[in-house]
């Protein structure tokens, strides 16, 4: 009876270093895959803000220079005062001031109605399919150990140290 416990101890220890070894893969795997779609994200997100800054800047210099441009030509011709210009070009870029207000305020408000969205997402894509697919249990989960038939022996020797052992291990056992 000391033979077969010693044995099954045995058996017991190089499973848990086999479901430790591939335990310690599956978690480098899950984390190349997390950084990689994060990197995907990241650099999207980057693209995003990019094509932003550019929108807002190109409408701010856009708008001086379209209203420079003509009303110098007008001073040149002598069918507006410079002051009137100066007027002009400064309610200009309080105009575009608030039209870039209003797009920052939309755009922020999309980025932040996605970024929730994306959250619950992830969030409920985390919690129901690692559980299915990458048979993970929870906390909750009550489960039990069996093993039907189970045989094993050493390498270097013929014999089986145990031969067709049967056994189950309830839960919190």
């Amino acid at each position: 009876e000391s033979k077969i416990l010693v044995r099954l101890e045995e058996c017991i220890s190089s499973t848990r270093e086999v479901l430790i070894f591939n335990r310690t893969k599956w978690e480098q795997q899950t984390l190349n895959h997390l950084f990689e779609r994060y990197y995907v994200h990241a650099f999207k997100e980057e693209n995003i803000r990019s094509k932003h800054l550019f929108a807002n800047e190109s409408l701010k210099w856009g708008t001086s220079l379209i209203v420079l441009a003509i009303g110098s030509y007008k001073v040149y011709v002598g069918s507006m005062s410079i002051g009137t210009l100066v007027i002009i070009f400064q309610l200009s870029l309080q105009l575009a001031d608030a039209i870039k207000g209003i797009y920052d305020l939309i755009y922020t408000t999309m980025r932040r109605i996605v970024s929730i969205d994306n959250l619950k997402e992830e969030y409920n894509r985390n919690n129901c399919q690692e559980k299915i697919e990458n048979n993970i249990l929870l906390p909750e989960d009550k489960i039990t150990i069996s093993l039907e038939e189970a045989s094993y022996k050493y390498i270097n020797n013929s014999n089986y140290s145990i031969r067709n052992l049967s056994m189950e291990i309830p839960y919190s056992k």
